[in-house]
């Protein structure tokens, strides 16, 4: 179930708790260095492929593809987990009494990945979308501060650095971008135009010019 306002705070708490510690279960050492940057120059080459409507947008996207290539390396020493692709707030079930995360649903297509590529689904339990745009909850700062603290204990605990909390953020925005960019850019008419036709394999959009 999604989690709506109102709620008191500890039910939100305890939520964020569960889900610090799901995102970060049985952390592992990674044995053999992978590089985000091949994903990232393709990303980068089929934003470039867009006229944007708000062209702010587009700037915004690059402006991160380019910093997140430039960190490539210190991110690259995170420990992996096993990540859920699409772990939005439909695919957990949560106690409605308690918070407590009592199902993480559709494991399908799951990776090992560093950790922190799929955290930016927390964010709606830190606000909520209106028709202006994001609003933050009261208490975002409170739930995001707790999500980081848990996130570190539990990776301390594993016998991690739990505090390098740049790179974990760095993680998460070469998540967002990797799961938003395909979906913002398949949204031909509402959001960005093109002078290519395009072509899909099992994992990426290829543009081939008209």
């Amino acid at each position: 179930m999604a989690i709506k306002e109102p709620l008191s705070l500890d039910p939100r708490l305890r939520t964020v708790d569960d889900l610090a510690k799901a995102l970060t279960y049985k952390a592992q050492v990674l044995t053999q260095q992978s590089s985000a940057n091949t994903s990232l120059s393709h990303m980068k080459l089929i934003v470039d492929c867009f006229e944007f409507q708000i062209q702010d947008l587009k700037r915004h996207i690059i402006t991160c593809i380019l910093k997140i290539e430039q960190q490539d390396a210190h991110i690259s020493k995170l420990p992996i987990v096993l990540t859920h692709m699409d772990m939005t707030s439909f695919k957990y079930l949560v106690d409605a009494a308690s918070g407590q995360v009592t199902a993480i649903l559709d494991w399908d297509g799951a990776e090992y990945l560093p950790v922190g590529r799929n955290f930016h689904f927390v964010e709606h339990l830190f606000g909520y979308m209106t028709r202006d745009g994001w609003e933050d909850s009261e208490d975002r700062e409170v739930l995001g501060s707790f999500f980081h603290q848990r996130v570190c204990q539990h990776l301390v605990s594993q016998g991690f650095d739990g505090s390098d909390f740049t790179a974990l953020e760095r993680e998460k925005t070469l998540g967002t971008l990797i799961y938003y960019v395909p979906k913002l850019l398949e949204w031909k008419e509402g959001r960005a135009e093109n002078s290519f036709s395009w072509e899909r394999d099992d994992q990426n959009w290829s543009p081939a010019r008209i």
